[in-house]
């Protein structure tokens, strides 16, 4: 996924984690916000970027995300860039269960 690509290529935490918040959202206003035709991309993506005070480079790939109605991609993009990021630094992503609770 090329959006993907792009958020990794900016190495911007701000931009990662806003991109990780947007795909955890679940608050109706906001979503309603998201898909409404009548705000153009611009404005969504100038309004969403000073929330999380992220760079100009993260902003313009908000304003793509909206300019082609792919906001429902977060989820995706955050998973992709997330494995990306791990392969890049020889890292990989465990998960660890155990029936005591861990210090």
């Amino acid at each position: 996924m090329k959006y993907a690509q792009v958020l990794f290529e900016l190495k911007d935490p701000k931009c990662f984690d806003m991109v990780k918040t947007l795909a955890k959202i679940d608050d109706e206003r906001i979503k309603t916000f998201v898909n409404d035709p009548t705000v153009f991309p611009k404005s969504k993506a100038d309004i969403v970027a000073s929330s999380f005070g992220v760079r100009e480079e993260c902003k313009r790939l908000l304003k793509v995300i909206f300019e082609h109605k792919r906001f429902q991609i977060f989820q995706d993009l955050y998973d992709i860039s997330w494995k990306l990021w791990l392969k890049s630094n020889n890292k990989e992503q465990v998960v660890l269960r155990s029936a005591q609770r861990l210090d």
